[in-house]
C-alpha cells in the first residue's frame, strides 16, 4: 500500500518545485526513516514539515502511512482525509484512507475509498508500470472488501433486499413506488401538497441536489467538483424529522453523498471528520476573530450534521469526527448511518454525542448572540433532535449487546458492565429529554417563518413518545432483573406499561408506533392485573388504530412485519373474548383483570 514513499516524493517534487529546501529535507528524512521502519521518528519529521507548510497533500499521506504502520488507525484516517481534501487526484491518499478504514473494520467505507483510489489513477492504455501495479492492487482490494462485507461482486451501496437484512423493519426501498407513507398520505389528503410535507420534501430535495453534482477538469488538469450547496442540510433535516424517511433510491447514493460532503466541506472550510473536539472548539473561536461568525457557523453546521447521519460511511464512513455547522452535519449523518448500514452502535453513539457536545458548547459560548446569527444548529429543537437520535442509538446498542450476552454461556464481566452502563444511559437520556420538553414551549418567535404542520410532531410529540418508550424499555429490563422480588417486579412492570401508554400518545393514530406502543402497554400491564376496564380500553385503541397505520405505512411489500400482524390479530381475538366474558357476567370492568379466564376461552375456541 505505502511501501514506496520515494515514488510519492518524486511526484510531489514535480508538481511543486517551489517547496522550500527545509521542507524537502524534512520530507526526505521522513522517507528514509520510514524505509528503515523507524515510524515514530518518521512521524516526527513529517509533523515538522506540516507545521511549516500544511498544504502539501503528500506529506499528510506519508504521515498517514507511518501511523498505519504503528496501528494509530484513527489518526491515520484523519491524515489521509486531509490529504484527499488537499488533492482529490492523489490516488495513494485515497488508498491510505481505504487502508485505515479496513484496519478499523469499516469494510464498506474501505471499499468506497479503494474505488476512489482507482478512479484517481490515470486512464487509458499507456499506463506506467507503477500505475498498472497500483491498478491491480486497488482492484484486488475492492474484491477483498466485497468478500469482507459478504457481498462479493455486488455494488458498494445497499439495495432494498440487502438493507432489510442489515436493518430489519427499516423503511427502505430501492425506488419510489407510490406506496411510500408520504406518497400515500399525499393521495389521501390533497392539501398536503400545499403544506410542504416535511417528511418527503427535504429528502427528495436532497436527492435532486445530488444529481447536480458534476466533476470537471480545469486547464491545469486538476479535478474539481461543481454542484449545489446545502444538500447535506436537506438530508439531515429530513432524518431529524423522522429517521424512517431514509431510503437508498440510487445505486451510487453513498458515493455521491460522500462527494457532496467533500464539496461542502471544502467550500465552508470545515474541519475533517476526525478532528479532536477540543481542537474544533479552540479553532472555532480563533476563526471567529479572523473570519467572522458566518464562516464558523457554516463550518460547524456541516461537521455536526454529517457525523450524526453517517455513523459508518465515508462514502460509507466518515463517521468518526467533524467542524461547527459543517462539523455538526457530518457527525449527525455519520451517527445515523452507523445504526443502519453494517451497524456499529459504539461509533454511532460517539458521533452523536460529539455533535451534542459541540452544540451544547456553542449554545453556552454564544448564548447572548441572536438566534439568526448563531444558526439553526444551536436552537433548542435541533439540539433535542440530535439528543433523540443519541437516545435511539443507545437503545439499539443495549438491545444488541444484551442479545449477544444472553446467547453466550460464558460470563463476560466487561460485556455485562457495558450492558448495565448502556441501560443507565438510556434512562439518563430519556429523563433529560422529557425534562427538556417540559421546560420548552413552542415559541414561533424562535423561528424565521411560519412552522409547517409536522414541526410539532417531529420535535415535540414524537420525541416525547420515543423518550417514554425508552423509559418503558428501561423498566422492563429492571423488572426482568428483579423477578425474584415480587414488589420490585410489580413496580417496574406497572411503570413500564404506563410509559408505553404515554409513548403511544406521542404519535398520531395512523402512525404504526402508536399501535405498537399500545400493544407494549397491554403486554406489560397484564402480569400486574390492572382493572379489566383499562385493559379493554387499550385493546379497543389498538383495534381502531391498527388499520389506519396499516393503510398508510404497510402498503409497500416487505414493510409490514409478519410477527406484528399476527400479534394484532391475536389482540383482536382477546378483546372479543373479554367482551364476551363481561356480557356473561364472568368479568367486571372494575375488577382485577384475570388473563387466565381469557386464556381458557381462547383454548376452547382453538380446539373447536
Amino acid at each position: 500500500m505505502a511501501s514506496n514513499l520515494s515514488e510519492d516524493n518524486a511526484n510531489a517534487d514535480a508538481s511543486s518545485p517551489s517547496q522550500s529546501q527545509n521542507i524537502l529535507k524534512l520530507k526526505d528524512d521522513g522517507n528514509e526513516l520510514y524505509v528503515a521502519k523507524d515510524y515514530v521518528s518518521a512521524i516526527a519529521k513529517y509533523t515538522e514539515a506540516i507545521e511549516l507548510d500544511g498544504s502539501n497533500a503528500l506529506v499528510w499521506a506519508n504521515r498517514a502511512a507511518c501511523r498505519l504502520a504503528v496501528k494509530e488507525y484513527e489518526e491515520a484516517l484523519a491524515d489521509a482525509m486531509k490529504a484527499t481534501d488537499l488533492d482529490p487526484t492523489y490516488s495513494k491518499a485515497w488508498a491510505r484512507r481505504a487502508a485505515a478504514h479496513e484496519a478499523l473494520r469499516q469494510y464498506s467505507e474501505s471499499k468506497v475509498m479503494w474505488e476512489k483510489a482507482l478512479e484517481a489513477l490515470p486512464s487509458g492504455p499507456d499506463l506506467s508500470q507503477t500505475d498498472k501495479r497500483l491498478k491491480t492492487q486497488y482492484e484486488a482490494n475492492i474484491k477483498a472488501m466485497n468478500v469482507a462485507i459478504g457481498r462479493e461482486g455486488k455494488a458498494a451501496t445497499v439495495t432494498s433486499a440487502e438493507f432489510s437484512q442489515l436493518a430489519p423493519g427499516a423503511v427502505e426501498v430501492q425506488k419510489d413506488s407510490g406506496n411510500l407513507p408520504w406518497e400515500v398520505a399525499r393521495s389521501m389528503l390533497e392539501d398536503l401538497s400545499t403544506r410542504n410535507d416535511p417528511n418527503s420534501s427535504e429528502w427528495t430535495a436532497g436527492m435532486e441536489g445530488l444529481k447536480e453534482l458534476k466533476t470537471q477538469f480545469q486547464e491545469n488538469g486538476q479535478q474539481v467538483s461543481v454542484g449545489k450547496l446545502g444538500v447535506i442540510d436537506m438530508f439531515t433535516s429530513a432524518i431529524m424529522r423522522d429517521t424512517r424517511i431514509f431510503r437508498i433510491s440510487e445505486e451510487d447514493f453513498l458515493i455521491k453523498f460522500f462527494d457532496q460532503l467533500q464539496l461542502e466541506r471544502k467550500q465552508w472550510k470545515a474541519w475533517p471528520g476526525n478532528t479532536d473536539l477540543e481542537v474544533i472548539k479552540r479553532e472555532a473561536l480563533e476563526r471567529l476573530e479572523k473570519e467572522g461568525r458566518e464562516t464558523v457557523r457554516l463550518a460547524l453546521n456541516i461537521a455536526v450534521r454529517w457525523v450524526s447521519f453517517l455513523p459508518s460511511c465515508d462514502g460509507a464512513n466518515i463517521l468518526k469526527r467533524p467542524s461547527s455547522s459543517c462539523v455538526c452535519s457530518e457527525w449527525i449523518m455519520s451517527g445515523f448511518l452507523s445504526t443502519r448500514i453494517e451497524p456499529d452502535f459504539e461509533v454511532a453513539i460517539d458521533h452523536l454525542q460529539r455533535a451534542l457536545d459541540v452544540i451544547n458548547w456553542g449554545r453556552e459560548v454564544w448564548k447572548d448572540v441572536p438566534r439568526k446569527e448563531r444558526g439553526v444548529i444551536f436552537t433548542t429543537t435541533f439540539k433535542r433532535g440530535i439528543w433523540n437520535m443519541l437516545l435511539s442509538a443507545t437503545l439499539q446498542a443495549h438491545v444488541s449487546i444484551s442479545t449477544k450476552n444472553a446467547s453466550e454461556p460464558k460470563d463476560d464481566l466487561e460485556a455485562k458492565s457495558k450492558e448495565r452502563e448502556l441501560l443507565e444511559n438510556i434512562n439518563k437520556h430519556a429523563s433529560g429529554i422529557l425534562k427538556d420538553l417540559e421546560e420548552d414551549s413552542l415559541d414561533p418567535k424562535e423561528f424565521d417563518g411560519p412552522l409547517d404542520p409536522g414541526f410539532r410532531w417531529s420535535f415535540f410529540d414524537n420525541i416525547r413518545g420515543n423518550a417514554f418508550a425508552c423509559t418503558g424499555y428501561y423498566h422492563v429490563q429492571l423488572a426482568e432483573a428483579n423477578k425474584a422480588d415480587q414488589d420490585k417486579f410489580y413496580l417496574h412492570m406497572l411503570t413500564a406499561s404506563k410509559c408505553y401508554y404515554k409513548a403511544a400518545g406521542g404519535f398520531s393514530e395512523d402512525d404504526y408506533n402508536h399501535t405498537w406502543y399500545l400493544s407494549c402497554a397491554f403486554e406489560y400491564m397484564v402480569p400486574i392485573g390492572p382493572p379489566t376496564g383499562l385493559v379493554l380500553e387499550v385493546l379497543e385503541k389498538i383495534r381502531v388504530s391498527e388499520p389506519k397505520s396499516k393503510s398508510l405505512w404497510f402498503r409497500e411489500p416487505g414493510m409490514a412485519r409478519e410477527d406484528q400482524a399476527k400479534a394484532y390479530e391475536r389482540l383482536k381475538v382477546i378483546e372479543d373474548r373479554v367482551k364476551e366474558l363481561i356480557r356473561d357476567g364472568k368479568m367486571k370492568t372494575d375488577e382485577k383483570f384475570d388473563f387466565g379466564k381469557v386464556q381458557e376461552g381462547l383454548g376452547r375456541l382453538a380446539s373447536s
